[in-house]
């Protein structure tokens, strides 16, 4: 189903594709073993692993070769990462359950999503994803008590408004952020999954719905139906014009490791004004990591040229690495074109230029 010309692409960047998998498969492991066969740029190689955070994977496949076909300096310095990232994650984890059992003391239902849920849940270990905050949903009529809770354990926030300052914030944003200072931790306390960047048809983002409780360590932690958090993080990705390669392995890994109900997701995206955004997402993963989903379920997705076109875009804008479009004209045309509704292009593209200008 290939639909772009992988020969521009360097030897790092095939290398970096084939590894950026939780499971390398005997035909890839050949592909990646004929490729470290020949001459690697080792520095520009762990460049663009670090840049687009999945050094972690490339440490695990790497690894798992014979250990002639990568120099012992590359593998200790992924070893090193690799270590020091689950170091951090663990950290990470151990505020989130914390961070959970205030919240359940003071009946918050509150639903952690991404971070080392998505790590345990997607990747089946804590060490294979990066990720440098906590992301956790509480519905708006609990912030305060949220916000009270989180402070008086030692958190530190910047969030200090209050009246009719507090109402325009919340009409605006979507996260209040706090920092454990002593040990750089990051937290979001978000009351709607997605940027107010986004326009959208329906509020199931403000409030969901489809929710069931996972097992972790122990404990019962509230999470999304697959489809739904699916079509989270392929929000997320596209948010950010796909310009990290991690944000289109959680889509990939993700589906791999669910049951998706193929019908139901894309009616909820189309019914949301979000079904390109899906299309482009299962494209790059397809194209990009070797995602293999039924060809019943392809068909149910209806890729159309004009997709194609943007997915095969966006990919040459991961590979032209060092110049990144980040301008804020290039992010609002590309909303603009990756929304299949004209009307919330539009919207779309100015509170992007409007934010920026804030």
């Amino acid at each position: 189903m290939s639909f772009s010309n992988d020969s521009h692409f360097s030897r790092e960047f095939k290398v970096l594709f084939l590894c950026a998998r939780v499971k390398l498969d005997g035909p890839n492991r050949i592909k990646l073993i004929k490729l470290l066969n020949t001459k690697i740029n080792w520095d520009y190689l762990l460049k663009i692993a670090t840049k687009h955070k999945v050094k972690a994977l490339l440490f695990r496949n790497l690894s798992s070769l014979d250990e002639n076909l990568v120099p012992e300096d590359v593998l200790d310095n992924l070893e090193s990462y690799f270590h020091e990232n689950l170091r951090i994650n663990l950290m990470y984890f151990g505020h989130l359950l914390k961070i959970m059992e205030l919240f359940d003391s003071k009946n918050i239902k509150s639903i952690p999503y991404k971070g080392p849920i998505l790590a345990l849940n997607t990747y089946g270990n804590l060490s294979l994803r990066e990720f440098v905050d906590l992301d956790i949903f509480v519905h708006e009529k609990d912030l305060t008590i949220a916000n009270d809770i989180l402070v008086l354990n030692g958190y530190v926030t910047n969030f200090q408004l209050q009246g009719f300052e507090k109402r325009i914030y919340l009409r605006l944003h979507r996260d209040i952020l706090f920092y454990d200072t002593d040990h750089n931790v990051n937290i979001e306390i978000q009351w709607n999954f997605i940027g107010k960047s986004f326009t959208y048809n329906t509020n199931f983002f403000e409030s969901p719905k489809n929710t069931f409780f996972s097992p972790i360590n122990n404990k019962q932690i509230l999470t999304l139906e697959p489809e739904d958090m699916l079509m989270i993080l392929c929000i997320h990705a596209s948010g950010h014009i796909w310009q990290r390669l991690s944000w289109i392995c959680d889509v990939a890994e993700f589906i791999n490791t669910n049951e998706i109900d193929w019908n139901n997701i894309i009616n909820k995206s189309k019914g949301m004004g979000f079904y390109r955004i899906l299309q482009i997402n299962v494209l790059l993963a397809i194209e990009l990591l070797d995602l293999k989903i039924p060809i019943k379920s392809i068909n149910l997705l209806s890729f159309d040229e004009y997709s194609y076109k943007l997915a095969s875009n966006i990919i040459k804008n991961i590979y032209n690495n060092e110049k990144p479009k980040k301008g804020r004209l290039y992010r609002s045309n590309m909303r603009y074109k990756i929304r299949e509704s004209r009307k919330h292009g539009i919207k779309d593209f100015f509170k992007i230029l409007l934010s920026e200008l804030i």
